[in-house]
């Protein structure tokens, strides 16, 4: 597992998976992706891309690396 900025933001890296957060993202922007995390996980639907840069949304950029 990594992280690092990329301006603005931070990307945390894990088994080929990424999830994009702004830097000042916040304990609710937090629960927000593990909740759609969990829920692809609990489907089986393979994902290599969170973003939640943006207020109440998590997009999902689908497939693997």
């Amino acid at each position: 597992q990594r992280a690092w900025r990329e301006g603005a933001d931070v990307v945390i890296e894990k088994l080929r998976q990424r999830i994009r957060l702004r830097g000042d993202a916040g304990a609710a922007q937090m629960r927000n992706v593990v909740a759609v995390q969990a829920w692809l996980e609990s489907t089986g639907t393979a994902w290599r891309e969170l973003d939640a840069r943006f207020r109440g949304r998590v997009f999902v950029r689908m497939g693997t690396v």
